[in-house]
């Protein structure tokens, strides 16, 4: 069987299925899970506005998924 998951890069909640799909992968070794980047090389402009948007939603996906993001990779993007 094979899992197909669409998921944007930059998006909060697809990386917070992390555990998850780690999880599946374990338990079940016979499905292949083939992943499709939406947005793939996307140049949006990360402003200070985006950067608060994204902070936002991380401590969200942090609290249901228990990942930690990079707060100060992300502020230090120019």
């Amino acid at each position: 069987m094979e899992l197909v998951l669409a998921a944007d890069p930059m998006c909060s909640w697809c990386y917070g299925l992390g555990k998850e799909l780690t999880l599946l992968e374990e338990r079940r070794p016979d499905i292949t899970l083939k992943i499709i980047r939406l947005r793939a090389g996307a140049t949006d402009v990360l402003d200070d506005a985006g950067k608060q948007f994204r902070l936002y939603h991380w401590e969200r996906v942090e609290e249901a998924s228990g990942l930690a993001f990079n707060r100060e990779g992300l502020l230090a993007r120019t």
